[in-house]
């Protein structure tokens, strides 16, 4: 069953006049603060997404355009801090690289202001993919 992430990035970027490099620092760093080993991984300025990382594996993704974060299920415990800030879109996905999402290509291509390589199919593709094609 394939997941359509496109209406999730529509609600997301009206939320997204709010959204600063601060609260995507904020965000990252409460995710982070959950567990010992975890890490923040982001380059303000440079990178449309931070990262949460548990050694080599990604746990979160926060979205620097809009108040969008992808999150681990095993780490679902913060759902529902997360969900108490307004605004913030979370959605919990079992794996960053099953191939089980879509998404318009164009709407990508708008939200991000650049042309997403054919090389990622929109639609069958997975979370690492769309951070990869949007990074």
């Amino acid at each position: 069953m394939t997941h359509c992430l496109s209406r999730i990035f529509e609600e997301a970027r009206s939320g997204s006049s709010n959204w600063s490099p601060r609260a995507v620092r904020e965000v990252l760093d409460y995710i982070a603060a959950s567990k010992a080993d975890l890490l923040v991984d982001w380059e303000l300025g440079d990178e449309e997404w931070g990262r949460v990382l548990e050694g080599g594996s990604v746990v979160a993704l926060v979205c620097a355009k809009m108040p969008l974060v992808f999150l681990h299920k095993p780490f679902d415990a913060l759902l529902s801090s997360l969900d108490e800030r307004k605004g913030l879109w979370v959605v919990a996905v079992e794996s960053f690289d099953s191939e089980c999402y879509s998404v318009s290509r164009q709407l990508l291509e708008g939200l991000f202001g650049r042309r997403i390589t054919e090389n990622v199919s929109c639609d069958s593709l997975s979370i690492s993919d769309l951070w990869w094609a949007t990074v």
